[in-house]
């Protein structure tokens, strides 16, 4: 049976979503699977198919030509190129290519940043842990001339090939360095291995790299460090180091590309009378922000404070303050006060009832009854969130 790929679900994006948007999703997911095949090593068989797959989807939907023909057509899942995830990483985010050569391993380096540094910038200083050949017997794994031997594993091509099975039924023919000799194609007893690298080849070391985070910048937003990743046998190029920020959550604002997002309640005196907030910005500036004059704020609205969000980088100027209000209502009142408030806010006219109405009282009932309402009806999208926040946290 013919199996067709769904590209936009491998992106996890919209049909309808753009160019950049596509990007910044390939960008997120490629990052996610780098981190977790780093973690799992040679294990990661699945997470490497993935970084593949995941490339290949980039490679026709970031190309309007390409994107267009897989709309009108589709792809099966046997007829993908095969394209290089490592290649199609170090184009986007600006690491060394390969262009035929044999490359080390990336190293991939998560900065978490408060969202108060990503506001007013920061110098950090990080520190990676990275191969690098053993310069004290030359990546031989011994300083002994002569104790060296063909690895049996790969017969001293330092390379083997597999098949991989692909669920399509279609088979894949790679070549990977042979995990016993690391590449080299030849082995060395452990009496004789090198004291600093034991035979390994390579040694681990700390390495540094200062980093400065400039006003405005976001998560996703990167640094890359060519040749400064991992070195190994057999590999004429060094891996890169690319340093990816990652937002924390903030306790206060919520983040929406340039906008910040805040959600505040406020009493029904407040709401119909005015009020006075006082905030602390992430700058240590005091704002106070009220209402203009006789604008009763609506909860079902959205109101902005503008040039009070997250600079825009490069550019000198902000972005907006959003804010979604909350009113709380009182449970009951008095009945002179409601009489007062009808009287205020001119109520409506009675309805003209029939002599043999019913009289029915309302009770609170079980909100989750609405949430889990599969009809939708005109203007249901207009219904406050409450005290859910208005975006997703980015």
């Amino acid at each position: 049976m013919v199996r067709f790929v769904n590209l936009y679900d491998i992106l996890e994006v919209d049909k309808d979503a753009n160019k950049e948007d596509i990007k910044i999703q390939y960008k997120r997911i490629s990052i996610r699977h780098k981190i977790t095949a780093a973690k799992q090593g040679q294990a990661a068989k699945v997470i490497q198919e993935r970084m593949r797959q995941t490339a290949e989807a980039y490679r026709i939907l970031g190309n309007p030509d390409r994107r267009k023909q897989y709309n009108k057509h589709g792809v099966e899942e046997g007829d993908l190129s095969g394209v290089d995830e490592d290649e199609m990483f170090c184009s986007v985010f600006g690491g060394v290519q390969k262009r035929g050569r044999r490359k080390a391993p990336d190293i991939v380096f998560e900065l978490a940043m408060s969202l108060d540094s990503l506001y007013n910038g920061k110098t950090t200083r990080i520190a990676v842990i990275r191969k690098r050949l053993c310069s004290h017997c030359d990546s031989l794994g011994t300083k002994k001339e002569g104790l060296f031997g063909y690895c049996s594993s790969c017969g001293g091509r330092g390379e083997i090939h597999l098949t991989r099975q692909m669920t399509s039924g279609h088979s894949r023919h790679v070549s990977t360095t042979c995990p016993d000799c690391t590449g080299s194609g030849t082995v060395v007893r452990p009496q004789d291995y090198c004291t600093y690298c034991k035979g390994e080849l390579v040694v681990k070391e700390k390495r540094t790299f200062d980093i400065t985070i400039t006003p405005g910048m976001q998560e996703g937003d990167h640094f890359t460090f060519q040749g400064e990743g991992d070195e190994e046998p057999g590999c004429s190029l060094p891996g890169d180091v690319f340093v990816i920020i990652v937002n924390l959550k903030h306790d206060t604002f919520r983040r929406k590309g340039d906008h910040l997002l805040l959600s505040y309640e406020l009493s029904l005196v407040e709401a119909l009378c005015g009020f006075y907030l006082p905030l602390n910005h992430l700058d240590g500036r005091q704002l106070v922000i009220q209402p203009p004059k006789g604008v009763v704020i609506s909860p079902y609205k959205y109101w902005q404070v503008e040039g009070e969000g997250m600079p825009i980088a490069g550019s000198g100027s902000f972005g907006n303050l959003i804010i979604q209000f909350t009113v709380s209502f009182p449970d009951s009142l008095p009945q002179e006060t409601t009489t007062q408030i009808s009287r205020i806010l001119t109520a409506p006219p009675q309805p003209i009832l029939e002599d043999d109405y019913l009289e029915r009282t309302l009770t609170l009932a079980d909100r989750s009854i609405f949430s889990n309402c599969s009809e939708k009806r005109e203007g249901d999208d207009a219904l406050p969130a409450g005290n859910k926040a208005v975006c997703q946290h980015q």
